[in-house]
């Protein structure tokens, strides 16, 4: 056998422009990754709701300090169905006091166990929780 078949070397040239085609086409797409540009934020001593916008190039720390009486005591709240929980992979940090032990309640907070959260107020309160 001598060299390519003409129509092996079609074949091969119609896969490189394929290929090339999608790689194109792949690169050419823009994901839609649009992040979140606001949180909802829980202080479980008083039952206080915040919507803390999120800063643009810094990560964050929680527990988030409270704007008012200066404590670390904000954590993450969801808002399902009407009702305020505090996100679950937060609770246990939630419930453990400032001296490590755990504690059984705390005055904003309506059942330890699912997290639901007693609001103070209906909506949340816009503040600047991340300077």
């Amino acid at each position: 056998m001598r060299g390519a078949k003409p129509w092996q070397l079609i074949v091969i040239v119609a896969s490189v422009l394929a290929m090339a085609g999608s790689v194109l086409y792949t690169c050419s797409q823009v994901p839609d990754t649009s992040s979140s540009t606001s949180m909802y934020l829980v202080d479980l001593n008083t039952g206080d709701l915040f919507e803390a916008a999120m800063p643009k190039n810094r990560p964050i720390m929680l527990p988030a300090r409270h704007p008012v009486s200066g404590e670390e005591n904000l954590f993450p709240a969801l808002n399902k169905e009407g009702r305020w929980f505090v996100e679950n992979r937060y609770l246990p940090y939630a419930m453990q006091g400032p001296d490590g032990k755990m504690r059984t309640a705390l005055p904003g907070l309506a059942d330890p166990k699912t997290g639901e959260i007693k609001p103070s107020s209906g909506t949340p309160a816009k503040a600047d929780i991340f300077k």
